[in-house]
């Protein structure tokens, strides 16, 4: 299994354009015991019945979390605490998965909707110990993220919690995934010129806090591999954001996506189309194609009436298949509590929805 996510490696002295890919070494978590590979006053310090786990990016703290979905207005918090392993670091991976004919296309304009919500991640981790160098770098992932609220957005977990020291010369054999130091994002980027103007790009927004499964905090795995990031400004106010649909699946039924892979020029997007070739309880496996970097990616469906829906975000690929997050209740009320009760988002327990035929344009 491979995870679609692009590392960039800097060194503290100067930097270097070259894409470094890694080789995959995400399992998923399946019978592990949780929190197995952490120390007993670590394990000890989260609270009972916690699911969700928050990491602040501007004070370095972690606190703890227990959100019922089925009650989501009632969340109970923790004090926040300084994460013992936040402060060490660990490594990530890297991947192509174009299945026969690479079938992406381009979209030449990422400013206008449905696409200006989708984002580039820019995920950024200081003092990396290069052990052949014997020196601390920089190393900065890309990934892609969508808005899913006024000050939200959706991405794959593993672009924002994830190991950065377990391969190359960065390999400390230590198990110590990290969340980062700093996550920008560029929504409605289509050149490189818009990386570029770094915040002062009219679609920018800066990460203020991450929120991840518990389950994938003690050990990053497929089955939990969501994250929401809390953005230093409503932009979403000005841009809007995808609808979202839980529970869905339907065999064979077409579904696309668009983000930001490494192997095209940078920062621009393109818009992949397949169709769901199983499920699994937290995952959907289809057939449209991906690279590194689109990990994070909204995957879309749209019901007999043509209306379309964000209901699964891509985070993994393999030789003859590419997998992703589905849109389960926790993922979906979780994003909702951060949002007004008029906002535009819909829920099924069972939904029978044909899918038209679509000739790849929206």
């Amino acid at each position: 299994i491979f995870i679609a996510f692009i590392v960039f490696i800097f060194s503290a002295q100067c930097s270097s354009n070259n894409i470094q890919p890694f080789e995959a070494h995400e399992k998923c978590l399946s019978n592990n015991t949780l929190c197995n590979r952490r120390n007993a006053s670590s394990v000890n310090s989260i609270p009972a019945n916690t699911n969700m786990v928050n990491y602040s990016i501007q004070t370095g703290t972690t606190s703890y979390e227990v959100f019922d979905s089925s009650t989501f207005h009632n969340r109970s918090l923790s004090q926040e605490t300084t994460d013992p392993l936040s402060q060490i670091i660990s490594q990530n991976n890297m991947p192509k998965s174009i299945i026969s004919t690479d079938e992406r296309f381009q979209i030449t304009n990422a400013k206008i909707q449905p696409y200006l919500s989708t984002a580039k991640l820019i995920a950024t981790y200081y003092n990396v110990y290069n052990q052949a160098t014997k020196e601390y770098q920089k190393i900065t992932y890309s990934g892609t993220a969508f808005m899913a609220g006024s000050n939200i957005a959706l991405t794959a977990g593993h672009c924002c919690y994830t190991y950065v020291t377990n391969t190359g010369n960065y390999n400390d054999n230590i198990n110590n995934p990290r969340f980062p130091d700093k996550i920008e994002l560029f929504f409605g980027c289509d050149q490189s010129a818009d990386i570029n103007q770094g915040s002062s790009y009219q679609y920018y927004a800066k990460g203020t806090k991450i929120s991840i499964e518990l389950a994938s905090f003690c050990s990053p795995n497929l089955e939990h591999d969501w994250g929401v990031i809390e953005l230093d400004r409503p932009l979403g106010n000005t841009i809007g954001w995808p609808r979202k649909i839980t529970n869905w699946y339907e065999l064979n039924a077409e579904i696309y996506s668009w983000g930001y892979p490494a192997d095209k020029p940078r920062g621009t997007l393109w818009k992949t189309v397949g169709r769901i070739k199983k499920e699994e309880p937290y995952r959907y496996y289809y057939d449209f194609d991906s690279y590194g970097g689109q990990s994070g990616s909204p995957i879309f469906m749209t019901g007999s009436d043509a209306s379309t829906f964000v209901c699964g975000i891509h985070t993994s690929g393999q030789v003859n298949e590419n997998g992703g997050t589905r849109i389960n209740n926790l993922i979906f009320y979780y994003t909702i509590n951060y949002q007004t009760p008029s906002d535009d988002d819909y829920s099924y327990d069972e939904l029978n929805l044909s899918v038209n035929s679509k000739n790849g344009s929206i």
